[in-house]
């Protein structure tokens, strides 16, 4: 399994050679911000179509996919609900992290592309958000060999790279016995 990290930006996305993108959606957040405003952006609004026509749930933990009709490097799109901002707790994001990995799973596919769940808008830090989605990974992902061949890409403010990278090595050596 790697992990490799990825500024937010339409022209880092297009660099990204994944099965799957990722992205979250706040109750009540028009437009969408963050990964899921660029992901709005590149589909010329969809996302937010799919908003107002009641068509996608932002529910906590729902789920909905579909295609990125050839617009974007990832052939398909899971948006996920968050609920409202102001509930987002840390068992909100270990909840959500844990629908986003067992969904990831489920499909069968060997990449995929996200950003931390409650990105941008949570007071939870981004280490805490971190560690909940490497246990999740771990958790799920544990009964693969340990050469499993998984990319996960990382979408977050360049800023957090190094803190989060600290992260993944030590989860990266606990992963490969050498801890």
């Amino acid at each position: 399994m790697t992990i490799s990290f990825v500024k937010p930006s339409l022209q880092s996305l297009d660099s990204i050679q994944a099965d799957v993108l990722v992205v979250g959606l706040y109750t009540n957040e028009r437009p969408p911000m963050g990964l899921t405003g660029l992901l709005d952006w590149r589909l010329c609004g969809y996302v937010s179509d799919l908003l107002v026509e009641d068509k996608i749930s932002t529910a906590v933990g729902e789920a909905t996919l579909f295609p990125s009709y050839g617009r974007l490097t990832f052939p398909r799109v899971c948006a996920f609900g968050l609920g409202d901002p102001d509930q987002f707790t840390s068992g909100v994001a270990k909840e959500v992290s844990a629908r986003i990995v067992e969904t990831v799973y489920k499909l069968r596919v060997n990449s995929c592309a996200l950003s931390l769940p409650g990105s941008y808008r949570t007071n939870i830090a981004p280490r805490v958000r971190m560690e909940l989605l490497l246990g999740e990974l771990t958790r799920v992902f544990s009964a693969q060999e340990p050469t499993l061949d998984f990319a996960t890409y990382l979408i977050e403010p360049v800023d957090l790279h190094r803190e989060l990278n600290e992260i993944v090595s030590v989860a990266t050596r606990q992963w490969r016995g050498i801890w």
